[in-house]
């Protein structure tokens, strides 16, 4: 579960950057699906 929230905050605050630099994603769900299938690449 620790795993879960320290990836959603991650998720969160890669997604506020982009947004602070204009790269705007159309969702932040999308945003997060994108990462999660990077990590489970990863991993």
């Amino acid at each position: 579960m620790k795993k879960v929230t320290f990836f959603l905050f991650t998720a969160k605050i890669l997604h506020m950057i982009h947004l602070w630099q204009g790269l705007q994603e159309p969702d932040f769900g999308v945003y997060v699906k994108k990462i999660f299938s990077v990590v489970c690449r990863g991993s």
